[in-house]
C-alpha cells in the first residue's frame, strides 16, 4: 500500500487536532510552496513551531520528546503547526518556509544565526540548534534570519526546510 497523496489544501488543515485519523496518517499534502506529512503525536503535546522527530520506523508517528519518549534520535520529522493533544493526529510541514521553536538561553547551545543550518537540538524539547561539524549530516534546514530567544524565554527562527 503506497502513501496517499493530496494535492489541494483543506481548510483548516493547519489547525488539525484530530482523536481519530481522518486523513490517512502517512498522507502528504502539497500547500502553496510547502509540503506537509500526516502524522500521529506521540509522548508529548504539542505547540505551534515545536520540531518533532520520528517515533517509529514507519515514518508515521512522531514526538519532540529527547529525555524520555520514543525519539529515534534526531531524525527530523516536520514542524507543527498548531498545538496537539498527545496520541492525536495532525499535520506537520516538512518542505518550504517555516517558523521553528529555539530554545531559551545562549548556554543550551541554542543560539541560531542567518544562514546557519540547523538540526534538532539534543536536550531541548521541540526545539532547533546550530548544526555543528559533528551533527551537519542530521542538518534539515537553513536559519533565514537570527533566532528570536533570550536567556529566559524560548524564540522562534524562520528556516527554509530542505530535505
Amino acid at each position: 500500500m503506497g502513501t496517499a497523496r493530496k494535492s489541494v489544501a483543506r481548510t483548516g488543515f493547519a489547525s488539525a487536532n484530530d482523536a481519530t485519523d481522518l486523513n490517512e496518517v502517512g498522507s502528504i499534502m502539497d500547500g502553496q510552496s510547502k509540503q506537509y506529512r500526516y502524522v500521529r503525536v506521540e509522548d508529548l503535546a504539542l505547540a505551534a513551531n515545536d520540531v518533532v522527530e520520528y517515533a517509529d520506523a514507519t515514518g508515521m508517528k512522531v514526538s519532540q520528546d529527547r529525555a524520555g519518549g520514543s525519539s529515534l534520535g534526531r531524525s527530523f520529522a516536520g514542524v507543527a503547526l498548531n498545538t496537539v493533544t498527545d496520541a492525536y493526529y495532525t499535520w506537520v510541514q516538512v518542505k518550504g518556509v517555516a517558523t521553528c521553536k529555539v530554545a531559551a538561553g545562549a548556554a543550551a547551545g541554542a543560539t541560531v544565526a542567518a544562514g546557519a543550518r540547523v538540526v534538532t537540538h539534543a536536550t531541548s524539547n521541540g526545539a532547533v540548534a546550530t548544526a555543528t561539524t559533528s551533527t551537519e549530516a542530521q542538518a534539515f534546514g537553513t536559519a533565514l534570519s537570527a533566532d528570536t530567544a533570550t536567556t529566559s524565554a524560548a524564540g522562534t527562527v524562520s528556516v527554509m526546510l530542505d530535505l
